[in-house]
């Protein structure tokens, strides 16, 4: 019998529709309690007689790891997993009976396509077209006035350099920088370094950041987390949970178009 109630927050149990949805948060979870690696292994597990040391780690991580899959699981789908005891075979079993192919993608919306559509409360909080949105005003889109984007040049110029000495001592003069949303994607700094994969400057910007700054999303409305994840970097995605854990239930618009 499923739970019902999943250890991860404001994720919905995982029925024939919501495959995509669910396996990307639950990754992003497995990833933060640093048990991912043994769900995507490709060798055999260690056995008794490899060691007891390691085997009883694996043991320990591969239940933690098959519990949140399985409590993640409703009442429809735990059965395909049920008596399974590796969380790597349960991962794999699920993906192979409910990832969808590329045609099923097109003909049918998931449950979160269903609540990513917009309410008529949302058509009321629209701006009109006399209203102006500033950049201010909101956390997600481009800074595209060209003065400003001329006066954070140095920065974006030193962060594509690798030259954090730089870098750091223009947010020291300009601390609101780091919330700029200059980037070659319209992101922070955060999402440049991450897009090429900087990690020493990753580490040092994310010392510097608030937890609300890490929500901030680029033109494609896609937050740095969000790159971090689908770039497999392991260790940046893991510190970026453990500074917001809000970061593992956010929504991303195209948080499927890999697969």
């Amino acid at each position: 019998m499923a739970a019902t109630v999943s250890p991860i927050a404001n994720l919905k149990l995982l029925n024939h529709r919501n495959y995509e949805d669910w396996s990307f948060r639950v990754k992003v979870y497995l990833l933060a309690e640093d048990v991912w690696d043994l769900v995507e292994a490709t060798t055999e597990p260690p056995k008794p007689e490899d060691g007891e040391v390691a085997f009883k780690a694996w043991r320990k991580n591969n239940a933690k790891a098959l519990l949140a899959i399985q409590t993640s699981c409703g009442d429809d789908t735990y059965p395909i997993i049920k008596g399974i005891t590796e969380a790597k075979a349960a991962w794999d079993a699920l993906a192979e009976e409910l990832k969808p192919s590329d045609s099923d993608k097109e003909l049918k919306p998931s449950d979160s396509d269903e609540e990513l559509k917009p309410s008529n409360s949302d058509e009321e909080l629209k701006p009109s077209d006399s209203e102006e949105l500033k950049p201010s005003d909101s956390k997600e889109g481009h800074n595209n006035n060209d003065e400003s984007d001329v006066k954070y040049d140095p920065l974006y110029d030193s962060l594509k350099r690798g030259d954090w000495n730089a870098a750091k001592e223009f947010i020291d003069r300009h601390p609101e920088a780091l919330t700029h949303r200059g980037s070659s994607s319209g992101g922070t700094a955060l999402h440049e370094v991450i897009e090429s994969k900087q990690l020493h400057i990753v580490e040092e910007l994310l010392k510097l950041m608030t937890e609300e700054d890490l929500e901030i999303q680029d033109d494609n409305r896609c937050t740095a987390f969000f790159y971090a994840l689908q770039k497999g970097m392991t260790s940046i995605v893991t510190s970026m949970v453990k500074k917001k854990k809000k970061l593992v239930t956010m929504r991303f618009t195209n948080m499927f178009q890999d697969g």
